[in-house]
């Protein structure tokens, strides 16, 4: 699979874009896939895809007590993204 390549889009008026197929295909998106959008400081903007594993939808392996709302696993995730980010950003600054 090759990486596409960069294509300008529009936001609408209700300050939506459309993602090209080539980028949905790249990504592994699909309709109602969920993202994380990240503003970086020089105001570039970053999609992060959740991709989740078939042990967590099907809930193969573990027995679990207590689940997690949706909302504390997005949570969740995005503290693994932000944790990975500052990691990057610590060893390209050595």
């Amino acid at each position: 699979m090759s990486i596409p390549t960069p294509t300008m889009v529009v936001i609408s008026s209700k300050g939506q874009i459309a993602i090209p197929k080539e980028f949905r295909v790249a990504a592994g998106l699909e309709a109602g896939s969920k993202v994380i959008l990240e503003c970086l400081p020089d105001g570039t903007l970053e999609l992060h895809p959740i991709h989740y594993s078939i042990h967590e939808v099907f809930g193969v392996g573990k027995k679990i007590k207590q689940r997690k709302s949706k909302s504390n696993e997005e949570k969740d995730i995005m503290d693994v993204i932000l944790e990975e980010d500052e990691s990057t950003k610590r060893g390209k600054s050595k």
